[in-house]
């Protein structure tokens, strides 16, 4: 018995399945256009042509102010700072866990800062230096740490714990990458360990090296958190607090932030794209070797980066979580760590309705994340399944500073030619920003799920008679569903603490983790702030390991 094989998709031959295809493909890239490349375009359109959008050109002058040219310098510095620092952090842990059996728990220690929002630790170390601070009440020399921390180099350091994770697992994958056989060669030849180390590791692992470096510089300059709680302390601007204060403080100065958004979306952009140029052209290796790679440290080496990457880990982990998870026990802060004032109450206030608004805020989050990250796992699925063309138009977040993307957002829903869609000054607004800014994850999550599936699966079911949309529900969407809730839970992971589009974006009275944290620090009651944000780190960390676990399972 034999059965015919269609030439053509089945559904082409309906006409009205394939209008509806073409009209959903519309919808779609009005979607990401709408999202995405409006309110980027909206900047540049504020930046140098204001008067499409109704605004007064902006006077050469505006830009020449003292204060602009000081933060345009303190954010170059910082960039600088926090990549080198970065490399430094991040190299050190990945050569050490290079052929450790024991890397995997470097891993996981490399992992939880990312996870942290940047403005938390700050936060966090704010109130464990000082003269009164946790670590002055154990015996340390807090006065010593407060000058340290409330520094540039302070500030420099406490970013690129939170980036040097981006270096590390750049170098590690590097050097996982490389065959042993080219080591075990030097050794055979009478290198030493560390002319094995230079003259071969290094300059393999070079362009990695490269493009975390680039990566950390690129965060670092368009990092809002950090410079706001520790920069507006010291006297330290940077061109993404001036932006924040441009859009947030009277008088209203949103032609110079659009002008200043534009350029820092450049240097970002400039930052990332190198990163890629320098990730796609390195060096990979198809050949393995069954026998691991000898051992490249020096014992006394080993020691000194064993003891490096502790410090590292008290530095970005033991203190501001031990300092946060402290704070948010204590019924006053001013009295300190003692039996008598210690106390869950801050804890019960999120589970129950209470007048501060903690409960609120955390559900405000909640449900704005979950939103943000059903959004953007439709969204991303489609567009990276659409073609190359959408999915790169997709990934654009990805290179974009949130605060422009925010500025964007702001500008572009209170124009006067939007005023017939009331999004601006609702939650809506801010949970279409989340979706807009974090849509790359699933975008790249389900194009590496897409390209894991071979095309002789779907083939094989269009011949055997099975329609597009059957096709598509069986066979396509069952492989493509762990990649899409692993990126849906990054998201929901990352916009549930989210600060930028938060703090510029979100309506009068409402409040989110982020806004709820500053607020109650601002007001001198850092407990209930500390509370909320050992909820939001355990939701992170929780959330994606999830997405962790889930995402090889379509391996």
């Amino acid at each position: 018995m034999t059965r015919e094989v269609r030439a053509a998709p089945v559904a082409a031959s309906f006409p009205v399945a394939g209008r509806a295809a073409a009209a959903a493909r519309a919808l779609l890239w009005l979607a990401i256009l709408t999202l995405v490349v409006y309110p980027l375009l909206i900047v540049l359109a504020g930046a140098f042509a204001p008067a499409l959008i109704g605004d007064e050109p902006l006077q050469i002058s505006e830009l020449l102010t003292g204060r602009l040219f000081t933060a345009s310098l303190n954010t170059i510095r910082l960039g600088v700072a926090v990549s080198l620092l970065s490399l430094l952090f991040g190299t050190a842990a990945a050569v050490l866990a290079a052929g450790n059996p024991r890397g995997r728990y470097i891993d996981w220690l490399m992992s939880i800062p990312f996870l942290t929002p940047p403005f938390l630790v700050s936060l966090a170390w704010s109130l464990a230096v000082g003269p009164r601070g946790y670590l002055a009440r154990f015996g340390l020399p807090g006065e010593f740490f407060e000058h340290a921390i409330f520094s540039f180099a302070g500030m420099a350091a406490l970013m690129a714990a939170h980036y040097a994770p981006a270096v590390y697992f750049a170098v590690r994958a590097q050097i996982a990458r490389l065959p042993p056989s080219l080591l075990w060669a030097a050794h055979i030849s009478g290198a030493s360990a560390e002319q094995s180390l230079k003259r071969i590791l290094l300059p393999l692992i070079a362009p990695a090296l490269l493009a975390g470096g680039f990566l950390a510089f690129a965060a670092g300059i368009e990092e809002y958190g950090t410079p706001l709680v520790i920069g507006n302390r010291i006297g330290f601007p940077v061109i993404a607090t001036e932006i924040g204060r441009l859009v947030a403080v009277y008088p209203i100065r949103l032609t110079l932030a659009s002008a200043l958004a534009s350029t820092l979306l450049a240097a970002a952009g400039g930052a990332y794209w190198l990163s890629y140029l320098l990730q796609r052209h390195s060096v990979a290796y198809a050949k393995t070797s069954a026998y691991p790679a000898p051992a490249l440290l020096p014992a006394k080496l080993r020691a000194a980066l064993c003891c490096f990457v502790v410090f590292y880990a008290g530095f970005a982990i033991v203190v501001p979580f031990g300092s946060m998870l402290l704070t948010s026990l204590l019924k006053l802060v001013s009295v300190g760590p003692a039996a008598s004032n210690l106390t869950l109450a801050h804890y019960a206030r999120a589970l129950t309705a209470d007048a501060g608004g903690l409960r609120d805020a955390l559900t405000a989050s909640f449900t704005l994340a979950v939103s943000a990250a059903v959004a953007g796992a439709l969204l991303g699925t489609a567009c990276a399944r659409e073609g190359k063309a959408l999915a790169t138009v997709a990934l654009i977040p990805l290179a974009t500073p949130a605060i422009t993307m925010a500025v964007g957002f702001i500008r572009g829903w209170n124009a006067p030619f939007t005023a017939w869609l009331p999004i601006y000054g609702t939650a809506l607004i801010v949970g279409a920003f989340y979706t807009a800014q974090y849509l790359p994850y699933v975008v790249q999550y389900a194009g590496a799920g897409l390209a894991s599936i071979p095309p002789s699966y779907e083939w094989a079911a269009r011949v055997h008679g099975a329609t597009a949309g059957a096709t598509l529900r069986r066979i396509v969407a069952p492989l493509l569903l762990p990649h899409c809730i692993a990126g849906a839970i990054l998201i929901f992971s990352i916009s549930f603490r989210e600060l930028v589009g938060s703090v510029l974006l979100r309506p009068p009275g409402m409040h989110t983790v982020a806004t709820f944290i500053l607020r109650e620090f601002d007001q001198g009651s850092p407990a209930a702030g500390m509370a909320l944000g050992v909820i939001a780190v355990v939701v992170s960390l929780a959330s994606v390991s999830l997405a962790r676990c889930l995402a090889p399972r379509s391996a």
